[in-house]
């Protein structure tokens, strides 16, 4: 009997292999946006990383004001240095794609529906502040809207905790810390 359960634990035929030596294919796969980020990490760190030498040039003392920030940038230029080394070993994932393809699956990669959604609100928040309209107006219904679009079937819980923080930020940066909102 014990017999019967090692035997059909095991797989019979290689073809029976085949899927999972597929999904440990997949998993050495990089997505496709995954080598611009890594650029875009190097451009940042390249950046701050020259602000920051400038101000310890202003101030090199070891506890001057540059420092920190230079060995954290100086950090970040490594990291993604090592970062992109280790991504240029395995292959991509779109990898042999058109150019067309492979623009849309980055776009898709670093822009993924929900975050573009998000994004929009957010632009839409931005501009009706730039337009006037009260900040006491527009973040209850950014804060609202972006709620129900990422917890939907929770309108109640949505405009309970709307109220709450929109409550707090008044009573924080108004009445405690005398800060007129815009």
């Amino acid at each position: 009997m014990e017999d019967k359960k090692l035997a059909s634990a095991q797989p019979e035929t290689p073809a029976e292999q085949l899927p999972a030596e597929e999904e440990k294919k997949k998993e050495t796969l990089v997505p496709g946006g995954r080598y611009l980020s890594t650029i875009l990490f190097l451009l940042f760190g390249v950046v701050f990383f020259v602000q920051s030498v400038q101000m310890f040039i202003d101030d090199p003392r070891p506890q001057g004001y540059g420092t920190f920030p230079m060995i954290v940038s100086g950090l970040l230029i490594v990291l993604t240095i090592i970062d992109f080394i280790e991504k240029t070993q395995i292959k991509s994932s779109i990898a042999g794609l058109s150019f067309k393809d492979k623009f849309v699956a980055i776009i898709k990669f670093l822009f993924p529906i929900n975050s573009f959604v998000f994004l929009l609100m957010s632009i839409a928040f931005y501009v009706a502040i730039e337009l006037g309209c009260p900040f006491l107006i527009a973040a209850p219904v950014f804060l609202l809207g972006s709620m129900c679009y990422l917890i939907p079937h929770n309108i109640v819980k949505n405009l309970i905790y709307t109220a709450v923080i929109i409550a707090a930020i008044y009573a924080i940066f108004t009445l405690l810390f005398k800060v007129s909102l815009p």
